[in-house]
């Protein structure tokens, strides 16, 4: 990854840069974007992720998507735990 834009405590994006092997599901994410945004809506923290610029007809697309929602879930609990 590199970092394209780092804005303190508001937003980072970063591109994937790395090449891996085509029978590996990360090979999908060469030249795509990961983006987190962190605004205050309501008096709450509110998280908003993209990851963009995917093939959506890359057969690791929905892999990817599913293990994303994993993350954002398992990060979403461990904040509202704090």
């Amino acid at each position: 990854m590199t970092v394209l834009e780092l804005a303190r405590n508001r937003r980072v994006e970063w591109e994937c840069i790395s090449s891996h092997p085509r029978s590996s599901p990360a090979s999908a994410w060469t030249g795509t974007h990961v983006i987190f945004e962190i605004a205050e809506r309501e008096h709450r923290t509110v998280l908003d992720f993209r990851h963009a610029g995917w093939d959506e007809s890359n057969e690791y697309f929905g892999f990817c998507n599913y293990h994303w929602g994993v993350a954002l879930h398992k990060l979403a609990q461990w904040c509202e735990s704090r």
